[in-house]
């Protein structure tokens, strides 16, 4: 009888998405993100990413023509077949030093929030962040804090990210959030701070971007991937039952050999391209501090709602790049709010 009912539950997961996600292509609303989690749950992918296909949007032509464009700089062939068969793609220098150094100086200089530790420690808001002296594992910026960083702002309206982003989703993408935030020196891995293996789900399809802001050596914390397990099906039902949790190393290397994880070393300026539907975390840092920020671009805003201003932006710091991009891009940045 309780398989029955499992299986009773698991269809009914299965036709609700699908019937949110036919309200949503009329109602452009948020919905579903319980049902697209459920159904990835028990299913293992495929009716996600077929509702992805769905719900997409037609390529923009514009960002077709990059890739011939800019060949030169960016192999986009290359990238998306190792998006598409491993997770991930890595390029080196894509950031410029000065770049990352505007970065890193922009981040010193606003203010941020230490995120409460495993052991319900260092919850500490409207801070500066001090190298020297951190108050605990990890430090995040708001999403309106990252947008106003202008050389944020730059990689946002480069249209390389935009081109891999639109390649691997197979449609135009959306600007979803940005995030950015430092780890500091641990004596052991923090869930809170996201450095156990996880799955992201608040979405149906998505990339990230990751640009390290600091060199990133083997002690400093680097983020890991397990390659190749992003795909349908590809994470085993023991680990998708248990929802959507934390996994440690022991639990995931009974599936995925640790000499196969992949561990992203780099300097500053380094961007990891990642489907992180894949199991994925930060690994704790034994020595310095690491800075990365984050881009994530999804197919479809169905699954998690957010808040209106999430990603509100000052008009005074708007730079004349990212104006020009939203102006030509409003799919794109449909999500940045412009405040006057």
């Amino acid at each position: 009888m309780g398989k029955l009912i499992l299986v009773f539950r698991s269809i009914g997961n299965l036709l609700m998405m699908l019937f949110t996600v036919s309200v949503f292509r009329f109602t452009k609303g948020n919905y579903g993100l319980k049902y697209a989690q459920q159904t990835f749950f028990i299913f293992g992918g495929k009716p996600g990413t077929l509702a992805s296909k769905i719900l997409r949007k037609k390529r923009n032509f514009k960002l077709n023509h990059v890739e011939h464009n800019l060949s030169s700089e960016i192999d986009y062939k290359t990238i998306d077949s190792k998006l598409k068969q491993q997770g991930f793609a890595v390029e080196k220098k894509f950031l410029s030093q000065e770049s990352v150094k505007s970065i890193k100086d922009f981040s010193l200089k606003n203010l941020g929030a230490y995120r409460e530790t495993d052991k319900g420690e260092g919850a500490l808001a409207n801070i500066l962040f001090d190298p020297s002296d951190p108050k605990a594992i990890r430090y995040d910026y708001s999403p309106s804090t990252v947008l106003a960083c202008t050389d944020v702002q730059k990689v946002l309206s480069d249209k390389r990210v935009l081109a891999i982003a639109q390649n691997y989703l197979g449609g135009e993408p959306i600007l979803d959030f940005v995030a950015m935030w430092w780890h500091t020196k641990s004596l052991k891995p923090d869930s809170n701070a996201a450095q156990l293996f996880h799955f992201d789900m608040d979405r149906l399809r998505w990339i990230k971007f990751f640009f390290y802001v600091t060199d990133v050596g083997i002690d400093n914390g680097p983020h890991v991937y397990v390659p190749s397990s992003h795909h349908d099906n590809a994470l085993p039902f023991s680990l998708r039952k248990r929802g959507y949790v934390r996994h440690s190393d022991k639990d995931v290397a009974r599936h995925f050999p640790e000499s196969n994880w992949k561990f992203f070393t780099g300097e500053a300026g380094t961007m990891i391209a990642e489907d992180t539907r894949g199991l994925h975390k930060g690994a704790h840092v034994l020595r310095g501090n690491r800075l990365l920020f984050q881009l994530q671009f999804t197919s479809a805003l169905y699954g998690k709602s957010e808040e209106p201003d999430n990603m509100a932006l000052n008009s005074s710091v708007l730079t004349k790049e990212l104006r020009h991009a939203i102006g030509e891009f409003p799919h794109i940045y449909q999500k940045v709010k412009i405040l006057n």
